[in-house]
């Protein structure tokens, strides 16, 4: 009866340790595929974490483009403000020559030429400076002062908020 005890008790035993090492193998399972699932998100987390540093990064150089593009815009549009400007100055320098130089015929003509001559030319000659003036006078750049004041508003709020953004490099390099 003592073995058939003991054999009882070994068996039991073997039985709860068996049952112990059933469960214990189905959560080192479980760990398995909560490890696989772990390290497939993370694994995810990981290339989103690079898919947005490169986005980031993109950002980051689309605005250093976009900054350069405005200062180029800008040294275009005051370039050829001054062009116009220049142009202008010398325009005004060579009518005032020309105007000069109809005077002086006109002079002569009143000198030596009859009434009607002189008047013809005289009036031809006016009309002509007018028409210079004129074309002088509607010679402009297009410059809209509301879209440039809007721009220049833009531009201002831009650098503050870019200033208040130091934090991106950090960022980009915690990444």
């Amino acid at each position: 009866m003592m073995e058939n005890t003991c054999s009882k008790y070994i068996i039991d035993t073997n039985k709860n340790l068996h049952e112990k090492i059933e469960a214990q193998t189905e959560q080192i399972n479980e760990y398995k595929v909560q490890n696989e699932e772990l390290t497939e998100e993370l694994e995810n987390i990981e290339k989103k974490r690079s898919y947005i540093k490169g986005l980031l990064k993109n950002f980051h150089e689309m605005n250093k483009w976009n900054e350069q593009i405005s200062v180029l815009e800008q040294k275009r549009f005051t370039t050829s403000k001054n062009f116009v400007a220049i142009y202008k100055s010398q325009a005004n320098f060579h009518i005032r020559i020309l105007h000069c130089l109809f005077l002086v015929v006109t002079g002569f003509l009143w000198e030596y030429s009859d009434n009607w001559h002189t008047c013809f030319v005289g009036s031809f000659l006016i009309i002509i400076a007018s028409f210079h003036y004129s074309l002088m006078q509607n010679l402009r750049l297009c410059i809209n002062e509301d879209v440039t004041k809007t721009i220049a508003d833009l531009n201002k709020k831009k650098k503050e908020l870019e200033t208040a953004q130091d934090y991106i490099h950090e960022f980009l390099d915690n990444l």
